[in-house]
């Protein structure tokens, strides 16, 4: 009977690892992460966030590695959401912002549209890209079309 209760001991520890591996191979991994560089001081995207009625506190700026020609920034307003934002620079121009409560992952997504504008010449058309900004970093994922 030992030997019996070793054997099934071992194949429930078997099974609890296959089961681990499993799910962190299928869980969604990023294309790219980008990590802070800067506070963001003396930048214009401030002026930028407080003419959108973001009310951002500059002393909270943080800005982000480019994602292509796409600068990302964070910064935490007077109600004292953390707001997200990212802004294609190049071509398109696109800018999308978001709020939400501290400590809730904040998602952005900007869709490649070739008969639109420039943005995401690098992917197929119907193609997207998802920011998702964390404490710390910001997950990008390429999402094919449809």
């Amino acid at each position: 009977r030992p030997v019996r209760a070793w054997i099934v001991a071992g194949a429930v520890v078997v099974a609890g690892i296959a089961i681990a591996a499993a799910e962190w191979s299928l869980a969604a991994r990023p294309d790219v992460t980008l990590r802070q560089v800067g506070d963001g001081a003396g930048s214009d995207i401030t002026r930028v966030l407080n003419a959108q009625g973001m009310g951002v506190d500059v002393s909270t700026l943080r800005e982000f590695e480019r994602y292509h020609d796409v600068a990302v920034w964070s910064a935490v307003n007077s109600a004292g959401r953390v707001c997200f934002t990212v802004w294609d620079l190049a071509a398109s121009g696109r800018f999308s912002s978001k709020c939400a409560p501290p400590g809730k992952e904040v998602s952005l997504t900007l869709s490649v549209d070739s008969e639109g504008d420039d943005f995401g010449r690098w992917l197929p058309d119907g193609s997207s890209v998802d920011f998702r900004f964390h404490d710390d970093t910001v997950e990008v994922f390429e999402q094919p079309p449809p």
